[in-house]
This record gives structure tokens, sequence and C-alpha cells, in this order.
């Protein structure tokens, strides 16, 4: 009786298995308390496929088409402009009524090449020229082939001008009258034409008085006397 007793009491700190569905549950007793523990049941396979992961760089948004402009018409190229003529080179040769008439001065310079013989005021070229020598008073006169009315003379001069000069007329070379008298101080060293009105005076001689030079290192120098008689 007392062997039965000893094993009971034993039989109290045996633990026993217990199953619930298929998997089985530990239980022990501890003097007269039992404590049931559940198992953690088994995770029933599915056959639903894992999600895809998410990209690392989603691809940005697409955009609007864009709709090309029309097309701009070219513009209207500009009318042809006319082409500019070029001015006319200066005329060089004249004629008049003094060209080859005979001229007398009282100086005439050497110094440089271009530096000519009197002659040269009267032969129409408005390229060369006669100079004095770099002093003053000088005067020029000229014969002409024969008396005439005169209605104006031009005098085409160098850069070597005149500040002050007088012209005068005669028919006989001796008696001289006074038609025209210059003077400017201030003129510049550079070529110039003086028309001088005669207002169809006659006269066989023509007189210039030269009195004034626009440098003192300079002489007085003249292209041509244009001597333009009266119709």
């Amino acid at each position: 009786m007392r062997k039965i007793v000893l094993c009971l009491a034993g039989l109290l700190f045996i633990t026993g298995c217990v199953t619930i569905g298929k998997k089985p549950v530990s239980t022990s007793a501890t003097g007269t308390g039992t404590v049931t523990v559940a198992a953690v049941p088994t995770p029933v396979a599915t056959n639903t496929p894992p999600a895809a992961p998410a990209p690392a760089n989603p691809p940005p948004p697409a955009l609007p088409a864009i709709t090309p402009a029309a097309a701009e018409k070219p513009a209207t190229p500009p009318a042809p402009q006319p082409a500019v003529q070029p001015a006319p080179p200066p005329e060089t040769k004249i004629k008049h009524a003094a060209i080859g008439a005979a001229v007398t001065v009282s100086s005439t310079s050497k110094k440089y090449p271009t530096e000519l013989p009197p002659s040269v005021l009267v032969d129409g070229d408005l390229t060369t020229r006669w100079s004095s020598e770099y002093a003053e008073p000088q005067t020029i006169e000229v014969k002409l082939e024969k008396p005439m009315k005169l209605a104006k003379i031009r005098l085409h001069w160098e850069d070597a001008v005149a500040t002050k000069y007088s012209l005068s007329v005669s028919s006989d070379g001796k008696s001289w009258n006074g038609m025209y008298a210059f003077m400017k101080t201030d003129a510049k060293p550079v070529p110039r034409v003086d028309d001088i009105a005669l207002n169809g005076v006659s006269a066989g001689f023509i007189k210039l008085d030269l009195t004034g030079r626009v440098s003192p290192e300079w002489g007085f120098s003249l292209y041509e006397i244009e001597v333009i008689p009266a119709e």
C-alpha cells in the first residue's frame, strides 16, 4: 500500500505530452497546479508569390508632347540700292584766253624740281606751278595776244598763297589801272582759287603785285592765271 502511494506521488513530477491537433503540448505539474504551454503553430505554405521589390530609381514621369511652332516666314530682303558713283576726278586741264601768252616775273625759284618757269602760269595745266624766290615783294606781268574785254581772272594758288596782293590792268604795259586789292593776314597755307571780277574792262596787259606771304620760309606759288574774256 505504501509503494502504491509513492508511485502516485512520483507520477505528479512526470511531464505528460498531450497532442493538440498535430503538435505536442508540454504540460508540467508542480505540487497541485498544472501549467499548459501551447506549441507555436508551424506556418502553412501558400502559393502566393512574394511581392516584387520597388525599383531604386523610379523613372521620371513622361513629359507632355510639345507641338512645334509654325515656321516663321523669311523676312523680305530690302530692295537693292543704286550703286554710288565715284566723284569725278578734279579737272586738271583748262582752256582760257591767256594760254601761251608772254609772262614776265621778278624772280623764279629753282630750289625744287616742281618749281618751274613762269610760262607754266598760262599753260592750261593745273598740276604745274611757278614759284618766286623766297622773298617779297614780287611781280608778275602777262601780255595778252591782243587787247580784249575781260570778265574775270582766276588765280589758282598752290600752298604758298599770298596774304596780300593787288591786280592792275593796262592797255600799253606802261600805265596801270588798279582793279583789285586783296589782304587776308590769317590766310591758311592751303591751295585756293581767287575769282576776280573785272566787269568787261578792256586790257592788253595784266599785272600782279605780291606783297604778303603766308610763310616767311616760302615764296609765292601759282598753278595758273586763268583769263576769262567777256562775251
